[in-house]
């Protein structure tokens, strides 16, 4: 249903970063590219992007590899832009602080 993926994108972003969201928002990013539903998308993407950044990067272990994956389509959602000004800041620091936890 179109009209409740909004609710769960607010009830996941209610709570405190944890990776195991990045599953449940890949499948709601899926479903709103599926459906089309982009206005959804621009409406969350900065909350998602974050939600990524704290847990698969700024975290203190190593993630699972099925939260990886599972990050594919956020990625495939987001600009080059975004992904410069976003992620790879993220990444230059958390390679920094523990390359250990992010290469692979």
């Amino acid at each position: 249903n179109p009209e409740i993926v909004s609710s769960y994108f607010d009830a996941i972003f209610s709570f405190p970063a944890s990776p195991v969201y990045i599953r449940t928002v890949s499948e709601l990013l899926a479903f709103c590219s599926k459906i089309k539903d982009f206005e959804k998308l621009e409406k969350h993407k900065k909350n998602i992007i974050d939600l990524y950044v704290n847990t698969i990067f700024l975290g203190k272990i190593k993630q699972k590899t099925c939260y990886l994956k599972a990050s594919s389509t956020l990625l495939r959602q987001i600009t080059h832009e975004e992904f410069k000004e976003k992620i790879l800041p993220a990444v230059q620091k958390s390679l920094l602080r523990n390359p250990e936890l992010v290469i692979e």
